[in-house]
Formats: structure tokens, sequence, C-alpha cells
């Protein structure tokens, strides 16, 4: 009953599938980018897969790499990553890093997180929350559901506002240059 947006692994053996389900629920889906994560304890690198970005690509591999897994799905609206924490840690491969995910598996600190994602909503008008389709997430959501005035809405709603703040800067910003000629 939410505006989830699936994050789909483009390797997945169902992602096709899975994909297709939700765009007939008109769900969005996103593209759940394998990417170079940190070393873990013992400095053990874990694997992110086939179809990963890493960090010693060129720019064309990084390019190549991305279009092969848009083709995979593509009813996607965007990615986020999987694994990913060496990859965007590197500025210059990320220019984007505003994110706010949560990872523990309990109601409780679920609840906490979404409360936080209104706070950050509230601040800057908007936010993105992610989290994993574990029971305990869905109960969260049916917990949270409507609390606080805000309201879980297709991340489309969200690009699309940001698409039109953009265009509606960049009218200002050539009015203001065309004026100063």
């Amino acid at each position: 009953p939410f505006a989830v947006t699936f994050a789909i692994w483009p390797h997945a053996p169902h992602a096709r599938e899975v994909a297709a389900s939700a765009a007939a629920r008109r769900l969005d889906c996103l593209l759940h980018q394998p990417m170079e994560p940190l070393p873990r304890a013992g400095h053990r690198r874990p694997d992110p897969g086939p179809g990963a970005l890493l960090t010693t690509m060129s720019t064309e591999q990084l390019g190549a790499t991305l279009d092969a897994n848009l083709r995979a799905l593509p009813t996607v609206i965007g990615l986020n990553n999987h694994m990913g924490s060496a990859f965007t840690g590197d500025i210059s491969l990320c220019r984007t890093r505003d994110v706010f995910r949560d990872t523990r598996r309990d109601t409780a600190a679920i609840l906490v997180a979404l409360d936080a994602a209104v706070a950050r909503a509230r601040a800057k008008g908007m936010a993105v929350a992610i989290g994993h389709p574990y029971p305990e997430t869905l109960r969260a959501l049916r917990q949270w559901q409507d609390r606080e005035g805000a309201a879980v809405v297709p991340l489309r709603r969200i690009i699309w506002k940001l698409a039109q703040d953009n265009a509606a800067l960049a009218a200002r910003t050539h009015s203001l240059n065309t004026n100063m000629e």
C-alpha cells in the first residue's frame, strides 16, 4: 500500500520479472548498481558482483558497464548503489552524495530513521529514505504511515520537482545574464 520504489540488482535471476511486476502496479524502479566497497574486517574487500563500477575503471569502462546494466532494466528511472562505499567515497566519480539510509533490522530503529527523514524533508523540502524489504521495515512503515504529517510519495514526484526547480533556476539565470548584456 506504500508508494515505494524497487531497487533491482541488474543481474538478479528474476530482475526483469520484478521490474515488469512493479511497472504493472505503477511503481518506480531503480537500478541497484553494484559498486566497489571499502574493505571490511581483516582488509577483506567483498565482491560486489558482476556489472560493478570500480574505482580503477576508465571513463569509457564506467560508461559501458553502466549502459549494460541500464539496458538490462530499461524501465528504471535512476539508480542507487549496492555496496559501493569505496566508489561513492571518491568525489571525482560521484558528484552527488546526499544519502539517507538505515541498516538496522529493528522496527524501533527504522521508525527513528523515518522520523529523521521527515526532519530532513522539512529542512530541505524533501528526503529519500532507503530501506530493505524486511518484515521489520514493513512493520515500521505501517506504524509510521501518516505520522508527523509527512507522506510517502513515488520517487518520480521528487525527480519531477527537482527537474522543475532546476528549470526555473536555469530560466532565472538566463534572464539575469540576458539583462546584464
